[in-house]
């Protein structure tokens, strides 16, 4: 039951309530958003609550038991808040959402309550963009335990796969200057000079790796390489998913040789098979399927 503050006992009794929400999103970088329902600002707790022009909440869904209340939220783009760059980049996913519900007339009075969500998603079709929000029971849903399975666990380079650092050498990471990009694909598809690679490199040689911005409006964003194609002078990158701005010629990017998780990968290529986690010995669905042989 939600206990209403003592400054607000007098005011909850009017025939005439003036009930308005405030929320205050602050994003994993540490930039904050404070938008309100109502038609003007307003100022609570030292911050100003703008107008949420062109946003429109969905009805909050309490669950019983463990299951994560939500809400979703939609709205236009605003160049001066919400910006398609920021949500192409994820830079909002995982913010702290903060509600607060108060009377818009007396707001220095406090909040007749106060709730917290995280935004688990957002998307952008091209015209507006919806937020997916939940609840504080996100918090219990840690994934507890490990994957096994014949494939090798690690992210490769992270703490297990390379704790000495010694795997990202000269022959594994590139720092490449783009030369140009492709035309209907500005994000996803650039080429390089073969002379700013390792010699004897082949086809496929990137495949799975991955690509970070180093300066540009890129700068700081990872993409996984889906497939390196070697050429006369020029080498084209493909990646997964698109970068979040236009890659633009002269732009330096970090190139790192992948991993396909395979044993034979991590034994021939890194010789780091000591830190594998494949399980080649896990029966597959062959092997639980298999009955005895007749008689």
């Amino acid at each position: 039951m939600l206990e209403i503050p003592g400054s607000l006992l007098g005011i909850e009794d009017l025939q005439t309530l003036r009930y308005a929400k405030l929320w205050k999103i602050d994003r994993p970088d540490g930039e904050l958003f404070y938008f309100t329902e109502h038609d003007a600002s307003i100022v609570f707790d030292g911050q100003t609550y703008a107008p949420a022009n062109g946003y429109s909440p969905s009805a909050s869904r309490a669950e019983s038991g463990m299951k994560v209340p939500n809400m979703e939220f939609v709205g236009i783009l605003d160049d001066d808040r919400i910006q398609v760059e920021d949500i192409r980049a994820g830079l909002f996913h995982n913010s702290e959402v903060t509600e607060h519900m108060i009377d818009w007339m007396y707001p220095w009075a406090g909040a007749f309550y106060s709730m917290k969500y995280w935004i688990s998603d957002i998307t952008y079709d091209g015209e507006m963009w919806q937020a997916e929000i939940e609840g504080v029971a996100r918090k219990l849903r840690a994934s507890v335990g490990d994957i096994y399975c014949s494939d090798c666990s690690n992210r490769f380079c992270d703490a297990i796969c390379d704790p000495g650092g010694t795997l990202i050498t000269a022959a594994t990471s590139s720092d490449v200057e783009i030369q140009k990009v492709h035309a209907n694909e500005p994000r996803r598809v650039f080429w390089v000079f073969n002379s700013d690679l390792p010699g004897g490199i082949d086809d496929d040689y990137y495949n799975k790796g991955t690509c970070v911005g180093i300066d540009g409006e890129n700068a700081g964003h990872e993409r996984e390489i889906k497939r390196f194609t070697l050429g006369y002078l020029y080498s084209k990158v493909e990646l997964y998913i698109q970068m979040p701005v236009d890659l633009a010629p002269a732009d330096t990017v970090d190139m790192v040789r992948g991993c396909d998780k395979q044993v034979d990968t991590c034994y021939s290529r890194y010789n780091n098979l000591g830190q594998c986690r494949a399980f080649l010995h896990i029966p597959g669905t062959d092997a639980a399927n298999t009955t005895p042989d007749a008689l």
